[in-house]
């Protein structure tokens, strides 16, 4: 979107507070497309971020909207991550068999055969190309292979 937006455009949002993510991000992205000339418009609730205000009151309006809908959506990610925190406890303890978290990726035989491999002394790289796997799957299978094995004992 940066590279397509320019001085004058406006870039139309459905709604800042549905996009979960940090106060932070938010913030920055918007102040980005704002510092660049591109005016922001939200769609469900209306709110307009002119990236050049009239006055300085404008100014400080738009600033005190920008910081207030950022801090929504950050509280917003907060509730929800403590929601689904809550909710997958209580599946835990209602069903025995739920949320055992993804299935791994790998085998029991490749696991054994990387593990092997990376106790004989060969690079990370090295066994990636050898089982042909992504070097980021043999690194947390070498260097946390107590974790990865209890995923196969579920």
């Amino acid at each position: 979107m940066f590279d397509l937006l320019r001085c004058g455009n406006i870039l139309l949002d459905r709604w800042i507070y549905r996009q979960r993510m940090d106060y932070y991000f938010v913030r920055r992205g918007i102040s980005l497309f704002l510092n660049r000339g591109t005016t922001i418009k939200t769609l469900i609730n209306e709110m307009v971020f002119d990236a050049k205000p009239s006055d300085a009151i404008a100014k400080v309006i738009r600033v005190a909207m920008l910081l207030f809908t950022s801090l929504m959506t950050a509280s917003k990610a907060v509730k929800m991550k403590k929601a689904q925190a809550i909710g997958i406890a209580y599946s835990k303890q209602t069903k025995t068999d739920a949320h055992k978290g993804w299935k791994p990726s790998v085998v029991l035989k490749q696991f054994n055969s990387i593990f092997q491999i990376f106790n004989g002394g060969t690079g990370i790289n090295q066994i990636a190309r050898d089982v042909k796997m992504g070097k980021c799957t043999v690194t947390r299978i070498a260097r946390d292979s107590d974790k990865v094995g209890r995923t196969f004992a579920r």
